[in-house]
């Protein structure tokens, strides 16, 4: 039987009395049932189904399936068997102890539903104004935000194996939609190349041989791109993702010298930004964090700190992993504020911090970007006495600055970064000034220019520098101790929830993993909170307790 839209809030008389008796303590679906009944409805779901007929199952039952799914890490077959043959789901669900629930294949619908419309932050912004409404989350409190990699759903393959791997992948997609037209002209030698998966192929060891196979690939790829898009072919094949992405790859990889194909140097591949990792997932890219390098995405998490209160996520993103931490606080900011969820205090780490989201978040939020300024790791920085910017005075008005020594700087210019993206100012000073100074081995040990300084716009400079006092005080180390919470929440996710490899392929499905991981998340802290479960204290060793 399959399930039918009813009203959310009707439970059987007989299957509320037997879920009561056999979990006395409760459940996480009996508490998700009992303390947010009505949390999503089918209204909400509405504009991703057609305005004609009823669809077969309730969304909002569908909902509460994925969520309770990603809260116990079960796959669609088992959220499946849990609906058919767990008391706690089917009262949460509202169902008759003899409903037989419905087709596992019914969930992976639905997500897409919600892919395609963009939606897949409903299932976490709609339980975000439940707790909103119950007053869990404190107005213009603090937040906190760190981010962790997350892995594609792909085999980690070398430059070779990727690329006969993408010949494999537009193949089998030519052989299964246009058979005939394939089998023409092939040559025979392909068969043996390409038909096996990588990982069973004999690679060259010698670095030539290796070379040279990845030109005839290289080679192989050209011939079939150019049979595709020949005018006697059909012009519907070139509109194949597989071809397309073919295409695009083989322009990163290969270029054409004399008319012969050559594979490129790694210096001069593209971005990782752009370049694709893997023909099996065209959205994930390569990052590296240190010693850790992965194909896939980052996410970013954001939640809620305030004492006395749940710690609930309130966003998440997922990112390119190359993409740079500080680059993802506006739309974190802008998300926030859709929600009504801005907090005062945004705690964050060094990766986030930049003068210049100091200032925005500030003026455009009201938000106080906390978090460790990134020092200047120069010898200035590590020589005792030697004069750094902070020891220049800055006359905004007239344009100029005066060095310890009294001396006035004889050029400002005011333009762009060398990358041209942020504002700066640069000063510099007299060489006979310069040189002809006692001091000179404490400010500058050029021998050729005198002294210049590079520092950001008024706004900018001051606020750093204020930032830079603020964070040797006990107050600014207080508040900013909270921010390593944050990482318990990545390892929770990690560890019990899945959140480290992704199930989907493509970015738009595993963003919407990431924000049903977060959905559950919260609805296992709520269930937590209520029941007066202390938080967990951080594991410390017995030796390390010995210190103590």
């Amino acid at each position: 039987m399959s399930l039918k839209p009813t009203d959310p809030s009707h439970v059987p008389e007989e299957t509320s009395r037997i879920a009561k008796a056999a979990f006395p303590k409760g459940s996480l679906a009996i508490f998700l049932r009992d303390e947010f009944e009505g949390l999503y409805s089918d209204e909400l779901f509405a504009d991703l189904y057609t305005s004609r007929g009823n669809p077969a199952e309730a969304p909002w039952r569908l909902a509460l399936v994925t969520i309770l799914q990603f809260a116990e890490d079960y796959s669609d077959r088992e959220a499946a068997d849990a609906v058919r043959s767990k008391i706690d789901w089917k009262y949460a669900l509202g169902l008759e102890l003899t409903d037989t629930g419905f087709d596992f294949t019914v969930l992976s619908k639905f997500r897409k539903r919600l892919q395609v419309g963009g939606v897949e932050h409903r299932l976490l912004d709609e339980l975000l104004k439940a707790c909103q409404a119950k007053r869990l989350i404190r107005k213009r409190g603090s937040a906190r935000t760190d981010s962790t990699h997350v892995l594609a759903k792909v085999r980690a393959l070398n430059r070779l194996g990727s690329h006969i791997e993408a010949m494999r992948v537009a193949l089998n997609s030519l052989a299964t939609l246009a058979p005939e037209w394939l089998k023409a002209w092939v040559p025979e030698d392909w068969y043996e190349r390409y038909s096996k998966r990588f990982e069973s192929f004999r690679a060259p060891k010698q670095k030539e041989e290796s070379k040279a196979l990845a030109d005839l690939v290289g080679e192989d790829g050209f011939v079939l791109l150019n049979k595709v898009y020949d005018s006697d072919s059909p012009s519907w094949l070139a509109e194949l993702e597989a071809v397309e992405l073919l295409r695009q790859m083989w322009l990163q990889q290969f270029w054409l010298e004399e008319g012969k194909v050559c594979q490129r140097d790694a210096k001069n591949l593209p971005a990782t930004s752009t370049l694709i990792a893997s023909p099996y997932d065209a959205d994930a890219r390569l990052g590296t964090k240190r010693d850790t390098r992965w194909t896939g995405y980052k996410i970013h998490v954001t939640e809620t700190c305030d004492d006395h209160k749940v710690n609930l996520i309130t966003h998440v993103e997922t990112a390119k992993p190359n993409r740079h931490d500080n680059m993802q606080v506006p739309s974190i900011h802008e998300a926030l504020k859709a929600k009504q969820l801005l907090p005062k205090e945004h705690i964050v780490d060094m990766a986030y911090m930049d003068t210049e989201l100091m200032v925005t978040s500030q003026k455009d939020y009201g938000i106080n970007l906390h978090g460790k300024m990134r020092l200047n790791h120069n010898w200035r920085s590590k020589t005792e006495g030697a004069y750094k910017v902070e020891d220049f005075v800055i006359d905004w008005e007239l344009k100029h600055v005066t060095c310890p020594n009294a001396k006035q700087s004889v050029y400002w210019k005011e333009g762009l970064d060398r990358k041209g993206r942020h504002p700066q100012i640069s000063v510099l000073f007299a060489r006979t000034d310069c040189f002809s100074c006692p001091k000179k081995l404490h400010c500058n040990r050029s021998e050729r220019t005198a002294r210049t300084l590079i520092f950001k716009p008024k706004e900018q400079h001051e606020a750093r520098q204020a930032a830079l006092k603020a964070q040797e005080t006990p107050e600014w180390q207080a508040l900013y101790q909270k921010r390593a919470g944050i990482e318990g929440t990545l390892s929770q996710g990690v560890r019990a929830f899945g959140m480290r490899r992704s199930r989907y392929i493509s970015h738009d499905k595993t963003h919407f993993q990431n924000e049903a991981i977060a959905t559950a998340i919260n609805i296992v802290r709520l269930n937590d909170w209520f029941a007066l479960r202390p938080r967990a204290k951080t594991r410390v060793s017995r030796f390390a307790s010995l210190i103590a």
